[in-house]
């Protein structure tokens, strides 16, 4: 067997000398570029823009991220600042980028309400996390009042975790996929039974939280098979769903 050709191997090591002396360049101009970007002025953070603002009013913002200003865009850390961010109940997620030179863009992403829940005198909208982020004086029209007693406080931005609002929550959610009504209240006595207005005015009266689906379906097939159940009835009660009744309203 014989050797490759000398002039061979004396060009592979020329050439695999030159590309390292490249790479040791591109190497060290690399170090350069960091070391002057992260201590020249040009990279100072000197402008904040705050996006999808609206509930959280851009002071509220400033407020946490301020701290950026004037700090090198390279060296800074956004995770601590996007933490501060998400305390604030009304703000679902918050991002922060960087845009050099000197460039900071706050992205908020705020919590919208699905629901409002009503416990001990105050009403709190909550969104589709089951989560509150605000006090209100009055629950908005358009969205379903869920009323019961909690057993603990209701700390806004702080997921609500109770047997009762999470079987107000199951009904609702169900009752939305209903054609033949809405759900304007859902309520939760002290004994864990169930009681559903629709939006034109039937009270449906659905006791404990078990076979919930199947007691809804009772109502929607009632109501598409009896129409005047809506008008006349002052309640439907499917808390047996095997034997579902109603209550003609009195007239005088």
């Amino acid at each position: 067997m014989t050797s490759p050709p000398r002039i061979k191997y004396e060009r592979r090591h020329r050439i695999h000398a030159k590309r390292l002396a490249l790479f040791c360049l591109a190497l060290l101009l690399g170090g350069e570029f960091i070391l002057v970007a992260m201590t020249s002025p040009w990279f100072l953070v000197h402008k904040i823009e705050v996006k999808g603002a609206s509930k959280t009013t851009r002071e509220q913002v400033m407020q946490v991220v301020a701290t950026a200003k004037n700090t090198n865009l390279f060296r800074l850390k956004p995770r601590p600042l996007v933490e501060l961010l998400q305390r604030n109940p009304l703000i679902r997620k918050a991002t922060i980028h960087k845009a050099p030179p000197g460039t900071l863009i706050v992205q908020v992403t705020e919590r919208a309400a699905d629901l409002v829940l009503r416990t001990d005198g105050k009403c709190y909208l909550v969104d589709s996390s089951n989560v509150p982020f605000k006090t209100v004086d009055n629950p908005p029209s358009g969205l379903t009042l869920i009323t019961c007693d909690l057993p603990g406080k209701v700390t806004l931005g702080h997921s609500i975790n109770s047997a009762q609002f999470r079987s107000a929550r199951k009904c609702l959610d169900l009752a939305r996929k209903k054609k033949n009504f809405a759900a304007s209240e859902i309520s939760v006595d002290r004994n864990g039974d169930l009681c559903l207005n629709t939006c034109d005015g039937l009270e449906v009266r659905l006791g404990q939280p078990v076979q919930l689906a199947d007691k809804l379906e009772k109502v929607e097939q009632a109501i598409a098979q009896i129409p005047v159940i809506r008008k006349d009835a002052e309640y439907i009660d499917v808390t047996c769903p095997q034997e579902p009744a109603f209550k003609p309203k009195r007239t005088y």
